[in-house]
């Protein structure tokens, strides 16, 4: 049995947040871009993070040929019905961030006592492949 899994990301920091998770249990976790030398396209349009999270991790299990793992997370925010969520990064890709789709965030501060002004960060599962 194979103790070593692809990290399907281009994020440096979680690739350190997942090799610090898996290390315990003796399963070394590889930074994507740095077994392909690149970092791979994939269209985040699935409807929940978990369909997300399974469509990057096998993306980059078929170019590496090895098990892959992935997550998928989104901002929620009360006021726009919890949405944007799985869409998020495409909302920050139309307006980017100095030019007005984070400000837009900043209406909705953590830590206010108006319910309405809610937001969250969330991901809701993992996706694997291989």
């Amino acid at each position: 049995m194979s103790k070593t899994i692809l990290l399907a990301s281009g994020n440096r920091n979680k690739y350190f947040e997942f090799s610090d998770f898996f290390e315990p249990v003796g399963v070394d976790v590889l930074f994507g871009p740095d077994v392909l030398g690149r970092e791979l396209e994939i269209v985040e349009d699935g409807s929940t993070y978990a369909h997300n999270a399974l469509k990057k991790a096998r993306a980059w299990a078929d170019k590496a040929g090895m098990p892959a793992l992935s997550d998928d997370s989104g901002l929620e925010v009360r006021a726009l019905s919890w949405g944007p969520g799985t869409g998020s990064a495409r909302v920050a890709q139309i307006r980017p961030v100095s030019g007005g789709s984070w400000r837009r965030w900043r209406m909705f501060p953590t830590g206010r006592r108006d319910s309405s002004r809610a937001w969250r960060w969330s991901s809701r599962g993992p996706g694997s492949a291989g």
